[in-house]
């Protein structure tokens, strides 16, 4: 489970990365919708991290 919590960060990362390279080019559409994209995922990505990250008691 932890891969997934880290492949999904990663993935969000490089969606926010693109979002970025896009917006310096001038297309802001497609740059919105990286960052869009990018943002919902990072925080899906922290409610599963923390579930994932609970101590057991």
């Amino acid at each position: 489970m932890r891969i997934l919590v880290t492949a999904a960060s990663i993935i969000s990362l490089i969606f926010c990365l693109g979002a970025m390279a896009f917006l310096a080019t001038g297309n802001n559409s497609v740059a919105f919708i990286l960052l869009m994209i990018g943002l919902v995922m990072m925080i899906v990505n922290i409610f599963f991290s923390r579930s994932v990250n609970k101590p057991k008691r």
